[in-house]
């Protein structure tokens, strides 16, 4: 049901009133036991008249009051105007502004708690609500065109003037788009699921070196295509999480590595079984990486390419940093444009 116009005002000015009374019936009591306190020291001290000992008491409650008055309007005055900015940024809350703030300055203990608490939650909200945005922008995108391509393409196979090379041109692109369409809801399927995942379950003890390699004979295809010539140096090493997450850290960063390098290039992979830390370098002689974008590079959505042209959904380094994240590990990037990237996975050592 929806509320009168005024309630709500009415509600915030219950709110003002009560922090009016509380003050006064704080200091005031504070100030009744003062003169009483000074009553008591008055009439103790012999040499007073008795008119003065008359009026003494009211002169006395009526100072007391006064104070009580003015240490309540200005001490409740930072409060009534911050219940005043709550007020204005709870109701533009309601309307869908989630970047208002409101200052906590001269606020301690729990009033202040509560307005922090108030910033924090508009914080998470515009993140939330940026996040929103983006994900919908992303979406209309990354699956309107595929969908585009494939309406387009099975519409010219309706055709009988093709050729039997352009029928088999179309079904290929066909295909294409179609996986293009799985790899992003498998993606964002696995992003949801380990986002949401704060422990690792179904854990192994398997060959990470192996993992390794067993993750470029999958991905022959590619890099044969592409004539590259692979250095490997790896140590072997017993490593104990769950086994097929962590193989979607090695298909995405070596996947990457063969996309971005031209015909003929290089690309080095080293796992180095250190005392403390396993580190794994991915690296390539690929189109590299601006300063700008590896500070974004992990971020959901986020392309390096506006254009989008090439056959990634933004998602992949997210789901690495998350599954490195899961392992207690960490990934840093290095790259400059034309020179190529490295990638370097640090991942905790564990009982073998």
């Amino acid at each position: 049901m929806k509320k009168a116009p005024g309630q709500r005002h009415y509600h915030w000015w219950s709110i003002r009133l009560s922090l009016v009374f509380f003050f006064l019936s704080l200091i005031a009591g504070s100030a009744l036991v003062t003169t009483g306190v000074c009553l008591i020291l008055h009439f103790a001290i012999d040499g007073i008249s008795s008119n003065l000992k008359v009026w003494y008491p009211l002169i006395a409650i009526l100072f007391f009051s006064m104070l009580a008055l003015i240490l309540a309007a200005t001490t409740s005055k930072l409060w009534l105007k911050t219940t005043d900015e709550l007020s204005v940024a709870v109701n533009q809350v309601s309307q869908g502004n989630y970047h208002v703030k409101v200052s906590d300055k001269g606020h301690k203990g729990e009033f202040g708690d509560l307005v922090r608490a108030f910033n924090n939650m508009t914080e998470e909200l515009s993140h939330v609500e940026l996040f929103r945005n983006d994900f919908i922008n992303y979406f209309s995108h990354e699956f309107k065109t595929p969908i585009v391509s494939i309406r387009g393409f099975a519409r010219e196979l309706q055709s009988d003037k093709l050729t039997e090379e352009e029928r088999q041109e179309y079904i290929r692109i066909i295909i294409a788009e179609c996986d293009r369409l799985t790899r992003l809801s498998t993606n964002i399927l696995l992003l949801s699921r380990f986002e949401n995942q704060q422990i690792v379950t179904s854990v192994t003890t398997f060959s990470l070196d192996e993992q390794i390699r067993h993750t470029l004979v999958l991905l022959e295809k590619e890099w044969s295509e592409k004539n590259i010539n692979l250095s490997l140096e790896l140590d072997e090493v017993q490593y104990t999480t769950n086994e097929e997450m962590l193989s979607l850290v090695w298909t995405n960063l070596l996947s990457n590595a063969i996309k971005y390098s031209s015909d003929g290039g290089k690309i080095e992979v080293i796992c180095d079984n250190d005392t403390d830390c396993i580190h794994v370098v991915i690296s390539d002689e690929g189109i590299g990486i601006s300063e700008e974008d590896q500070k974004h590079i992990f971020d959901k959505f986020f392309q390096a390419d506006p254009s989008h042209a090439g056959t990634g959904n933004g998602l992949g380094l997210a789901l690495v940093h998350r599954i490195v994240e899961l392992c207690g590990g960490t990934i840093r990037v290095s790259s400059k444009v034309g020179q190529g990237s490295s990638f370097t996975v640090t991942l905790p050592k564990t009982v073998d």
